[in-house]
């Protein structure tokens, strides 16, 4: 089983360097593989308390707690790595994501505006855009982002 070696193996490096961010990162993640998500967290912390720069440990981390249903914490984790990452697709997505979820439309087109800025020719977001224009009732914008995407296929 690949996951229970990854587990050996993560074991093994936390073993030998309790303070290797990379170790705990790798750790968290067999523990999130397995479903532990709150353990997973404390593993992602505590690679951050080591290196606060540590960008896997705190993307996972968001991922975390957006697991976890605490979307308030995994908003403030992918809003750090922006600041880190500015142009990262898979950032913007979080972002955008997790206002969507929050149900707050116009941040999450203000993020998806952002992202189609960075993959200008993904078709997912282009729908999504258009999805979310059209719920807030700018058919005309919604129409642009649906016809954008016929491009596309």
């Amino acid at each position: 089983n690949e996951l229970a070696q990854a587990t050996n193996y993560a074991d093994l490096a936390v073993n030998s360097d309790r303070y290797n961010p990379a170790a705990l990162t790798n750790k968290g993640n067999t523990v999130f593989a397995n479903g532990d998500y709150e353990k997973a967290a404390e593993f992602y912390k505590e690679a951050l308390r080591n290196d606060s720069s540590c960008t896997e440990a705190l993307y996972n981390l968001g991922l975390t707690y957006k697991k976890l249903n605490r979307t308030d914490e995994a908003l403030d984790c992918f809003l750090k790595l922006h600041a880190i990452l500015r142009n990262s697709a898979q950032v913007l997505h979080q972002i955008a994501n997790i206002y969507e979820i929050m149900e707050d439309a116009n941040q999450a087109i203000e993020w998806l505006l952002q992202l189609i800025s960075v993959v200008p020719t993904d078709p997912h977001v282009l729908s999504k855009l258009g999805k979310l224009y059209d719920h807030e009732g700018d058919k005309s914008q919604a129409f642009h982002y649906y016809y954008e995407v016929l491009a596309f296929y």
